[in-house]
């Protein structure tokens, strides 16, 4: 059975992990025969970040997020749908449940709820009343929505946007470089990363880092690269090929101070790549396998990040051991079985 789903959300411009969770549920639950409405403050369907199916609808509702909840309220009133689905990234749910029409309503929670601000917190205790299903995607948020009396809430892990590689097609070849994606900023924290590369420098002949993304750190990072004189590490721009990046890499770190969930975690999986990244909250630990396909690494840990990246650039075949596991750890992110969580969900709440 499908439905009439109506998504909510700030922005589809950026190429980020919000929307590009968006852009994979929207097309697939087209596929599947959903009827798919998008509401958003600044971008229509010609000028989203990540490619949607033609069938999706993208209504551009401008304003501020207070006038956006308002014309959401009024559009309701006009439209008639069996869901509501908001992708929110703190604000947007609180703001969408003071001017709430009566419709099922699932707020899906892409940042961490610890690391929200205090009358963030506060209000959401009361305004979350209004919600009828919170979904996170991990477990420490699961409990965090509890602890604030929400009664329904569940577990739905971001699908990957890449579907998995053959086994046949794990590199095991002898690429030498690191890959790490993400903003330049300060939750990103790159510059741990740079440091971490620094500690393990002259035992990385022939090998390089690549750092893929854009934002405010990026003058910051560039000149810790020149104080240590890395002629081997690269900042670059974000790209749209981002499948040929993960193909070249021989495995991926994440330096994060926090996450949600870690998409680019989850991505390098599908390709295959070992994955090494701090044990930040919230969600690295619910990917990896510590030596199984990749390495949880002491929280905000330079020195023992850097040893981690030295095991796999020193160690081939342990290198190829967990790119091998890293694939098959892949398979329970792909998008057909992280959308059946999805349709589940929508027939238990319309039923």
């Amino acid at each position: 059975m499908s439905y009439r789903l109506c998504f909510i959300v700030n922005s589809l411009k950026n190429r980020s992990g919000v929307e590009r969770v968006l852009s994979l549920l929207a097309n697939y639950l087209s596929e599947e025969g959903y009827e798919i409405t998008v509401l958003n403050r600044d971008t229509n369907f010609d000028s989203v970040a990540f490619d949607l199916d033609k069938r999706v609808k993208v209504i551009t509702l401008n304003g501020n997020i207070l006038s956006f909840s308002k014309k959401i309220r009024e559009h309701f009133i006009n439209n008639k749908y069996d869901l509501a689905l908001v992708h929110n990234m703190g604000k947007l749910t609180p703001f969408f449940a003071l001017s709430k029409k009566d419709i099922p309503t699932i707020s899906l929670e892409h940042i961490a709820f610890k690391t929200r601000p205090n009358w963030l917190k506060t209000i959401s205790k009361i305004l979350y009343k209004n919600i009828d299903h919170v979904v996170t995607i991990n477990s420490d948020d699961l409990k965090s929505f509890k602890e604030i009396g929400c009664s329904k809430v569940s577990v739905i892990p971001n699908p990957s946007s890449f579907p998995s590689i053959s086994l046949d097609e794990v590199n095991i070849n002898n690429t030498k470089k690191v890959l790490a994606i993400g903003r330049l900023t300060y939750q990103k924290n790159f510059h741990a990363l740079i440091e971490a590369w620094q500690l393990l420098n002259d035992k990385t002949l022939g090998w390089h880092l690549e750092i893929y993304g854009d934002g405010e750190d990026k003058d910051s990072l560039n000149d810790l690269i020149v104080k240590y004189k890395l002629e081997n590490v690269f900042i670059k721009a974000n790209t749209s090929s981002l499948s040929e990046v993960y193909k070249q890499a021989a495995f991926l770190v994440m330096s994060s101070r926090y996450e949600g969930f870690g998409m680019v975690l989850v991505e390098a999986l599908s390709f295959g790549l070992p994955i090494i990244s701090f044990n930040c909250p919230h969600g690295p630990s619910e990917i990896i396998d510590d030596s199984v396909n990749g390495f949880l690494v002491e929280d905000q840990n330079v020195e023992k990040l850097s040893q981690a990246m030295l095991q796999l650039i020193e160690n081939p075949e342990l290198k190829n051991k967990l790119s091998q596991n890293a694939l098959k750890s892949s398979y329970k992110y792909d998008i057909n079985n992280i959308g059946q969580y999805w349709k589940d969900l929508f027939k238990d709440m319309v039923n």
